[in-house]
């Protein structure tokens, strides 16, 4: 069952994720071109009249430039791939497989959640992170207020169980926000295609889609990523169409919602009522015609590459640990250096390859024994229930 096509897409989202953050942190203004050009000098931005708007931020806000460093993006294109890939069995008449997924999802996610929450609490509790120092320099509204501070041990013990992975706590790790999402979205689609008999599935798929709207409002459009992927076990698509998906699907995926084109796309409303934001709803849209491209053949050699499969391979830990990094040595690097344009490409070099390294270590001994042990608990409910 494995695709190593989505294991390197999944890479490069979150290598996509990473750059984001940082992006984010030091560059505040590059989240929000179209009216200002940063100054990384005196970190002050320089408003443009619109008759002498700069022709390379007109570059920069375009879909298919911007689609490198939108993060949001790159998220819901891992719903995507994970409502896609955990009902692959349901496609190939194994419900066992399933259960046993469904048995061990809450290891396989939560034993590297935990650990890396663990870690970001003792980078606090030694006072390692300048996250503080560095928003008073960049201007960067991207940290959380309270990122990592007054943490106590029973906090610590809630957030690592249940507070991150049920409730979407960002107290030790801000872009954890997801695996609420991730978790609870993955939980309902096994159970969901546990229950459901083929013979019912469009009907029950149709009601599902509208309990989601009705009782989630806005957040409901993750879940429904996530069901989304799983819809792609059933589609199948000519191959000349998966260049006009790939440039559709980043067109809508990563259009800026500071730049003319977004304001050009049609809010989704009801009674008057917005069901979801712009932003995530355009994602969510792009997302899915990105991936059925992928699934459908799209750039084979590319993303089975050795760089794209490496990238695929430790892209979990990746995502767990990048944030921590960023935080502490690479928000010290920034206050305490000089700010120019090259010091900061370096810093962000570092960045890289520290997340990297740290996630090397992180795949070997954290998420891969993970993963074994998520597959051991699901044998022996197994064996206990035969």
């Amino acid at each position: 069952m494995k695709n190593t096509r989505l294991d390197g897409l999944r890479g490069l989202g979150s290598l996509n994720v990473a750059l984001t953050h940082f992006l984010g942190a030091f560059l505040p203004f590059s989240h929000f071109i179209g009216l200002i050009i940063p100054s990384i000098e005196d970190n002050k931005p320089t408003i443009i009249d619109n008759d002498k708007f700069n022709i390379l931020i007109n570059i920069a806000i375009t879909p298919f430039v911007s689609f490198f460093y939108s993060g949001l993006f790159a998220v819901t294109i891992f719903f995507i791939l994970s409502g896609f890939v955990l009902s692959m069995p349901y496609a190939d008449g194994n419900k066992k497989q399933l259960q046993d997924r469904l048995i061990g999802r809450y290891l396989r996610l939560n034993i590297p959640i935990a650990l890396a929450c663990a870690a970001s609490y003792l980078i606090a509790e030694l006072g390692l992170y300048y996250i503080k120092q560095a928003t008073e320099v960049s201007k960067s509204t991207l940290w959380s207020a309270n990122f990592a501070q007054n943490i106590s041990g029973s906090d610590f013990l809630e957030i690592i169980t249940y507070k991150t992975i049920l409730l979407g706590d960002i107290s030790l790790n801000p872009q954890l926000w997801t695996m609420k999402f991730e978790f609870l979205g993955s939980i309902f689609l096994l159970i969901f295609y546990i229950v459901i008999s083929k013979r019912f599935l469009i009907p029950a798929i149709v009601i599902l889609f509208i309990a989601l709207v009705l009782i989630y409002a806005h957040a409901s459009i993750f879940y429904i990523a996530i069901f989304l992927g799983s819809i792609l076990n059933f589609i199948s698509v000519p191959k000349k169409i998966n260049i006009p998906l790939i440039l559709f699907g980043i067109f809508l995926g990563a259009t800026q919602m500071e730049g003319v084109i977004f304001h050009l796309l049609p809010a989704i409303r009801f009674n008057g009522i917005e069901i979801w934001q712009k932003k995530e709803f355009y994602c969510t849209a792009g997302a899915f015609m990105v991936t059925l491209a992928v699934i459908n053949g799209f750039g084979i050699n590319f993303l089975q590459n050795r760089v794209c499969q490496f990238l695929g391979k430790i892209s979990y830990p990746l995502y767990l640990l990048h944030y921590l990094v960023l935080g502490s040595l690479t928000c010290y690097l920034y206050v305490f250096f000089p700010k120019n344009n090259y010091l900061l490409a370096l810093n962000f070099l570092i960045f890289i390859l520290i997340s990297i390294g740290f996630s090397m270590l992180f795949e070997k001994y954290v998420d891969k024994p993970a993963i074994k042990v998520s597959h051991l608990i699901s044998r022996m409910f197994r064996l206990t229930g035969d």
